[in-house]
């Protein structure tokens, strides 16, 4: 495995060969809606969902009724009971949002989220969607300022704070940097004003490509890049609330072969002053680490090294959520029930680091439970929902990934 990172085509190609299904799993899994090929339906979602009024809503990255190959994505509604499911919106080729919508959030009542490309430069757009009255609006268009100074490629993961949204994005900011190495921006949805609080530079030490959403404290909001810091391979920064002081907290890849991790792209929580996130690559077998990390000290602490499909271990993690004491978050392969495995929902302690897989997808056959998990989990009183990329039946098939359109889950630990 190289230190150049994995590419997504590397992550899924040629790993989905049949394997004898596990032993029984240590928590229960449902699927609540498998995606349908129809021409109508979204496919492919890959990011996390949320909960509205009892409803669950999300994002496909393709699928709908838009003039995009595959389509051009969806944002959706899934009754968490009954699992109805309803289409409430189908991206067109004008919004081109060919590269994924992200997962939303709630701010006043609407839905607000962030597509990575389209608009009216192809450079991603933020958008809300009113549950109430079905209006879906396009509330600002990226690398509107010239050469893109306002950010350029959205990513999921909005915060809300009073009607105030907080974002990253991945491009744009400094012109110092090719496209730009990110930016981070508020929206205020009353007034529909985006502000630029930091733009990431090409100076050796300040991070670059956000890939990722913010936690907020009281004072510091905090956030990881892809790249950049110190060495190359990724930081965690905060910024200060007062002044916009952006900090480099943590620069990867600080310990021999990257042993501390590598590329953290999810998110991270805040939890008894402490900062826990993951990285996608490092550790023992470079497929990623859980850490922990003390914003007072910078003091980084890896939790759990993957070993990818070694003793059915997860491998690629995405963000984390917190959960009665524990930690839990999805890996994107590992697992045993496919070769090179089709991803896992793990719990980590994180007082002692202890890792236990609770459920490894494609555990059912033709992959009906689920395959690829590419994002996080959300917490509603205590169970656990999340999509997978693929998997569930369907109709979809393509060269690489296995079969089915993906699904909406429920797990339960």
């Amino acid at each position: 495995m190289t230190r150049s990172g994995v590419s997504r085509a590397l992550l899924l190609a040629g790993v989905f060969a049949s394997a004898p299904l596990a032993a029984a799993d240590a928590a229960t899994q449902t699927v609540v809606y498998a995606f349908q090929n129809n021409g109508k339906d979204g496919v492919y979602p890959d990011a996390t969902v949320t909960m509205l009024n009892g409803t669950l809503y999300g994002t496909t990255s393709a699928g709908g009724t838009g003039r995009c190959q595959n389509g051009c994505g969806t944002v959706f509604s899934v009754n968490a009971t009954t699992g109805a499911e309803t289409i409430l919106h189908s991206f067109s080729d004008v919004e081109q949002t060919a590269v994924q919508p992200g997962s939303l959030a709630v701010a006043a009542g609407k839905l607000f989220g962030t597509a990575y490309s389209g608009g009216r430069r192809d450079a991603g757009m933020l958008f809300s969607f009113d549950p109430k009255s079905g209006a879906f609006k396009q509330q600002y268009y990226f690398c509107n300022l010239d050469n893109c100074i306002d950010g350029e490629n959205a990513n999921p993961g909005l915060l809300d704070e009073k009607g105030v949204l907080y974002g990253t994005t991945a491009a744009g900011g400094s012109t110092d940097c090719g496209n730009g190495c990110g930016t981070v921006f508020s929206f205020d949805t009353a007034t529909r004003s985006e502000t630029i609080l930091h733009a990431f530079g090409p100076n050796g030490n300040d991070g670059s490509s956000p890939q990722s959403g913010l936690v907020g404290t009281k004072r510091k909001l905090y956030g990881t890049t892809e790249f950049g810091g110190a060495f190359g391979y990724g930081t965690v920064f905060s910024i200060d609330r007062i002044g916009g002081r952006e900090s480099i907290v943590y620069s990867f890849c600080s310990q021999q072969g990257c042993s501390d991790g590598e590329r953290p792209t999810g998110n991270l929580v805040y939890l008894n002053r402490m900062l826990y996130g993951t990285a996608i690559n490092g550790g023992a077998e470079d497929v990623g680490t859980v850490f922990s990390l003390d914003p007072a000290t910078g003091a980084e602490t890896v939790l759990h090294a993957f070993e990818g499909s070694t003793d059915a271990d997860g491998a690629y993690p995405g963000g984390l959520v917190y959960l009665n004491g524990l930690l839990y978050g999805t890996t994107q392969n590992g697992g045993v029930n496919c070769d090179g495995g089709c991803g896992t929902v793990y719990s980590i302690d994180p007082q002692t680091g202890a890792e236990t897989v609770i459920y490894s997808f494609c555990n059912q056959t033709d992959c009906a439970d689920g395959a690829v998990p590419k994002s996080g989990l959300l917490n509603v009183d205590g169970t656990l929902y999340g999509v997978t990329a693929y998997g569930g039946g369907g109709g979809c098939t393509t060269q690489y990934e296995p079969s089915g359109c993906g699904t909406v889950f429920a797990i339960t630990p």
